[in-house]
C-alpha cells in the first residue's frame, strides 16, 4: 500500500481558495484499504487522521460493534480546532455487501459520505474475476453558492486575502464586500427559498404566504448582512472570528424564522416543521463545507492482477489500485471508480 499512497498523494491537486468568510476548517485525511482475498472475503481498514473544527460532524466515523476500533484520539489545539486520529477494520465474508457508508442508522450526520459498492466474483474457464464498483454520491453546492462560484472576483481575494481588507483601494474593498454581501445573502436567501417551497408543497401554507414570508426575509437579510457587519468579521482573529460567525448566523436564523411566524402566525406545529426542514437543509449544506478540504484515498488490493480500471496502477504492484480525490470534487456530481481483476489458474 505504501508505494500506491506515495504516487497518489505525490499527484494530489492544491485546494482551490474559498471565500475568507467561510471558516477555516481544518483537513482531515480519509484513508480505507480494502483487501479480498481469493474466495471474496475481504478485509477492510480505515484510518482518519487531521484536524477539524466540527467534530460533531464526525459521527459518521466507523463506530458499529461489526468495526473493531484500534485507534481513537481526539484533543483540541490552541487555534480551536481539534486533531483526530481514529483507525477501525471490518472483515466481511464474501455475499455480505460492502459498506455504503461509515455511518450509523441512528447518526445525526449519517449522510456525510454515501458511497454504494458493488463487488463480484465469476469463473470462466481457467480464470476468475473480481469486479469492484463503487460511486461516491454528489454533494449538493451549486444552488446554494451560485454567486460565490461566479459572482467573485478571486484575483481581488487573493490580495485581500495577502493583504489584508483596509490595505486595498476604496474602490477595490467596496466591489469585493459587495460581491461578498451579494453571494452571502444569495446562499442564505436560497437556504429559505427551499424551505418555503416544501412547506407550500405540503399545503401547509399558501403561495400568498409564502410570497410575503420571503419578502420579509429578504428585507431581515439585507439588514443583517451589511457591509459593516462583513468588515467587522473579516478583522477577527480566527479565535473570536467562529464566535463571531456563529452570531450572525443565529441572527440569521431568528430573523428568518420572525418573518415566518409574521404571516402564518405562532403555530407551534408549523414552526417546529419549519424549524426542522431549515435545520436539515443548513446540517446539509455545513456537511458540504466541512467536507470540501478534505482528502481521501481508497486502494483496493486484489488477489489477482487488475486488468481494467479507472484508477492509478503501480507496475510494481499490479494487484493493487488507488484513487484519491478531495471533498470539493464531490459538488455536484457522484464520483465512480471501477477495477476489474483476474487469476489464472
Amino acid at each position: 500500500m505504501k508505494n500506491i499512497q506515495y504516487y497518489l498523494k505525490k499527484n494530489v491537486l492544491l485546494f482551490l481558495l474559498i471565500p475568507i468568510l467561510l471558516l477555516s476548517i481544518g483537513c482531515l485525511n480519509w484513508e480505507e484499504e480494502i483487501t479480498i482475498d481469493k474466495v471474496g472475503n475481504a478485509v477492510i481498514k480505515v484510518k482518519f487522521e487531521g484536524s477539524t473544527r466540527n467534530p460533531e460532524m464526525l459521527v459518521a466515523l466507523p463506530s458499529s460493534s461489526e468495526w473493531t476500533i484500534t485507534e481513537n484520539s481526539k484533543h483540541k489545539k490552541d487555534n480551536g480546532e481539534y486533531k483526530i486520529k481514529y483507525k477501525a477494520e471490518k472483515n466481511i465474508k464474501y455475499g455480505t455487501k460492502l459498506p455504503e457508508s461509515f455511518a450509523g442508522k441512528s447518526d445525526k450526520f449519517g449522510n456525510q459520505m454515501q458511497f454504494p459498492t458493488n463487488f463480484k466474483v465469476w469463473k470462466e474457464g481457467k480464470r476468475t474475476y473480481y469486479e469492484f464498483e463503487r460511486t461516491y454520491k454528489g454533494r449538493s453546492h451549486r444552488e446554494f453558492n451560485f454567486l460565490a462560484d461566479t459572482g467573485i472576483d478571486r484575483e481581488l481575494e487573493n490580495r485581500i486575502i495577502e493583504n489584508g481588507i483596509f490595505n486595498v483601494s476604496e474602490a477595490d474593498r467596496q466591489k469585493y464586500l459587495n460581491q461578498l454581501k451579494e453571494a452571502y445573502q444569495y446562499s442564505n436567501y436560497k437556504m429559505f427559498f427551499n424551505v418555503l417551497g416544501e412547506i407550500t408543497l405540503n399545503d401547509k401554507i399558501s403561495f400568498a404566504q409564502r410570497k410575503e414570508i420571503l419578502q420579509i426575509g429578504i428585507k431581515n437579510l439585507e439588514n443583517l448582512i451589511t457591509d459593516e457587519r462583513l468588515i467587522a468579521l473579516l478583522n477577527k482573529e480566527d479565535a473570536t472570528l467562529e464566535i463571531e460567525y456563529n452570531k450572525l448566523k443565529d441572527e440569521i436564523f431568528k430573523s428568518l424564522s420572525k418573518a415566518f411566524v409574521e404571516i402564518v402566525g405562532d403555530n407551534n406545529k408549523l414552526g417546529q416543521l419549519y424549524k426542522q426542514m431549515f435545520d436539515e437543509v443548513y446540517n446539509n449544506i455545513q456537511i458540504t463545507d466541512e467536507l470540501n478540504p478534505h482528502e481521501f484515498l481508497l486502494v483496493v488490493n486484489f488477489p489477482g492482477e487488475v486488468i481494467i480500471s479507472n484508477g492509478l496502477i503501480d507496475i510494481e504492484e499490479p494487484n493493487t489500485v488507488g484513487w484519491m480525490f478531495k471533498g470539493n470534487e464531490l459538488h455536484d456530481c457522484d464520483m465512480s471508480f471501477y477495477a476489474l481483476s483476474v487469476v489464472e489458474e
